[in-house]
Parts: C-alpha cells; sequence; structure tokens
C-alpha cells in the first residue's frame, strides 16, 4: 500500500475514536448524579439506561462518520473497489467501540478534567499498543 494511505487511514482511526468516545463520556458525567438518583427510586435498571443510550445515539455514530468518510475517501485517491465498503465497516466499529470505551471510564471518574485525562491516555496507549507508531 502507498504511504499515504496508510495516513489516510491513521487520520479517520484517531479523529473518529476521539469523536465517538468524548461527547457520550461528558453526557454521561453530566447524567451521571441523575441516573443514580432514578435508580435508587427504582425506575429503571441500569441496562435500561445503557442500552438506550447506545441505541439513541447510534444513528450519529453511523451516519456522521460515513459521510465524512465518503466524501473523504474520494477526494483523498483512494481504491475503488470492496475496500472501500470494508473501511467503512471497519470506522463503524471502531466508532461503536470508541464510545463503549467513552461510557466504561465516564462511569468510574467523577469529573470531567479526571474524565478527559484518563480518556486521552486510554485512547494513547491503546494508539501505542496497537502498533500505529511502529
Amino acid at each position: 500500500l502507498p504511504i499515504y494511505e496508510y495516513g489516510f487511514s491513521f487520520f479517520h482511526t484517531i479523529f473518529w475514536s476521539f469523536q465517538s468516545m468524548f461527547p457520550t463520556a461528558l453526557a454521561l458525567i453530566q447524567e451521571k448524579e441523575i441516573v443514580w438518583k432514578e435508580r435508587a427510586a427504582g425506575s429503571y435498571r441500569l441496562s435500561a439506561y445503557y442500552l438506550s443510550k447506545c441505541v439513541s445515539e447510534l444513528p450519529l455514530i453511523v451516519v456522521y462518520p460515513a459521510i465524512f468518510f465518503t466524501i473523504t475517501y474520494w477526494m483523498g485517491g483512494m481504491r475503488a473497489g470492496p475496500e472501500f465498503i470494508y473501511s467503512l465497516l471497519i470506522l463503524w466499529l471502531i466508532s461503536v467501540a470508541a464510545q463503549s470505551v467513552g461510557l466504561f471510564i465516564a462511569s468510574f471518574v467523577e469529573n470531567q478534567k479526571t474524565l478527559i485525562s484518563t480518556a486521552a491516555t486510554t485512547l494513547l496507549t491503546c494508539m501505542l499498543l496497537g502498533g500505529f507508531f511502529v
């Protein structure tokens, strides 16, 4: 593969990882107190909240990366064919995984400052161990 295809893939992976993780995690930090009060009152179970949050944000996690990727893929001069579909599917999986990691991290931190540093450190560690810097 040409070197620009590696850079293109790296940029999209990192951009959509951060873009999927942070808004979801920051929203959970703000909602956490309300969720615990409603759970204490017996309004719903935590699994119902988690599933509803993931399902309600799924269109954003799928549509925005698809629009962005479709435009930039062809502008970047990438290969036509099944590679486009494979790359888009991988980008969707990365976005959903980053959203889940963001929810996981937000569930055990107390404030936004800690959340941002912990989430950024986690993503950078995954980049390092994933071989992106090699």
